[in-house]
C-alpha cells in the first residue's frame, strides 16, 4: 500500500470538473480544468470555461493562494473561500491516508457468500478518518476525513482508478462535504513527468487564503 501510494511523485492531468453547490440551490457548473501535484504539499488546480479562467488555486508550503473570476464572486460569494479551504487539503487527500498510522483489517464476505475472497475489502481507520481499500488492486475505493478544526469541512471521497504506465491513479473522484460536491473526471494523465519550474508559482493577482479569511471577517463585522 505504501509503495503504491508513493510511486506517483508528480501528477499532471486534464480533467472535467463538476461543482455542485450545497442544498437548497444544488446548482451544478461544468468546467475544463488542469491539475498539477507534487508530493502531498504542492498542488495547483486551474479551471476555465469558454477560454475564460474561473479560478486558479495554488497550495504550497508557503501558503494557499487563489484567483477567482469576478462573476463567480458575485454569483457565489462563499465559493471562493470554500474552494480555498478544500484546496488546502486536496493535495493530501488525493495522495491518500497515512497507512503507516492506520489500523488495517480484512472484511471477509459472509459465510456462504458467492463473493470471492479477492473481492473482499480491507478496512482502514486512523485518527482523522476511515476508508475501504480494494484488496485486488490495493487502491482506496472510498474514505472520509473528519474535521481537524472548526474552519475545515468534513470530507468524503469516492474513487475509481485506472492504470497509467504501470502506476495507479484516479480516473474519477467525487469529493463530498458541507461545501457541496466536486466531481473530477481525469484524462491525459501523466505521472512522474518533468514539471514546469513555474508550475506552483501563484499568479500575481492571487490572494493568500489567510488574507481572504481576514477580509471576510472584517466585512461581517462592519455595520
Amino acid at each position: 500500500l505504501i509503495d503504491r501510494q508513493t510511486a506517483a511523485e508528480a501528477v499532471q492531468a486534464q480533467l472535467i470538473l463538476k461543482i455542485t453547490t450545497p442544498p437548497p440551490e444544488s446548482e451544478t457548473n461544468t468546467l475544463d480544468a488542469a491539475l498539477v501535484i507534487q508530493g502531498d504539499d504542492r498542488f495547483r488546480l486551474r479551471a476555465w470555461k469558454l477560454n475564460q479562467t474561473i479560478f486558479d488555486l495554488t497550495a504550497t508550503p508557503d501558503g494557499t493562494f487563489i484567483v477567482a473570476n469576478e462573476e463567480m464572486k458575485k454569483k457565489a460569494p462563499e465559493a471562493e473561500q470554500d474552494l480555498a479551504k478544500l484546496t488546502d487539503q486536496l493535495g493530501a487527500l488525493l495522495s491518500g491516508p497515512n497507512y503507516r498510522e492506520a489500523n488495517l483489517s480484512l472484511s471477509n464476505p459472509g459465510f456462504g457468500s458467492d463473493v470471492p475472497l479477492l473481492e473482499s475489502t480491507i478496512s482502514a481507520s486512523w485518527d482523522s478518518g476511515f476508508g475501504e481499500i480494494n484488496r485486488r488492486s490495493l487502491t482506496p475505493e472510498r474514505f472520509a476525513i473528519y474535521k481537524s478544526d472548526a474552519g475545515l469541512p468534513d470530507i468524503g471521497l469516492q474513487t475509481v482508478y485506472s492504470v497509467y504506465d504501470g502506476l495507479y491513479w484516479y480516473r474519477r473522484v467525487v469529493v463530498i462535504g458541507d461545501f457541496g460536491e466536486i466531481e473530477m473526471t481525469f484524462r491525459d494523465v501523466e505521472l512522474n513527468g518533468e514539471l514546469n519550474p513555474r508550475a506552483f508559482r501563484p499568479p500575481r493577482r492571487a490572494v493568500r487564503v489567510e488574507a481572504l479569511t481576514v477580509s471576510s471577517a472584517s466585512e461581517q463585522d462592519s455595520p
